[in-house]
């Protein structure tokens, strides 16, 4: 195999990597949105069950995992947003680097 059918091989491969990368971070992306989600809706069940004074202790349970929850999606998410657009960078690079390779060997 030429070296440049090697370059564009392992290029093709580098690809397929960054593109399984791709899909991970939306779906951890996805996950994200689901703690913060899930978050604010233990909050209005805390403050839902506390105004009702049915159980204050369950009252401070919800509210601590509410806010356990919402503080997860809240910091991570900018994070793994970054990570995603690093990602979709890197594809669109690798794959114009591979579509210019392609053209020099049949050009």
């Amino acid at each position: 195999m030429s070296e440049p059918a090697q370059r564009a091989q392992h290029l093709a491969e580098q690809i397929s990597r960054e593109e399984a990368r791709l899909r991970t971070l939306t779906t951890y992306s996805y996950g994200v949105r689901i703690f913060t989600w899930m978050g604010l809706i233990l909050l209005a069940s805390a403050a839902y069950v506390y105004g009702g004074s049915s159980s204050p202790r369950l009252a401070l349970a919800l509210a601590a995992a509410g806010l356990l929850g919402w503080l997860t999606g809240y910091f991570f998410a900018p994070l793994v947003a970054y990570y995603r657009d690093q990602t979709q960078g890197h594809i669109a690079s690798a794959k114009a680097q591979l579509e210019t390779m392609k053209q020099e060997h049949h050009g």
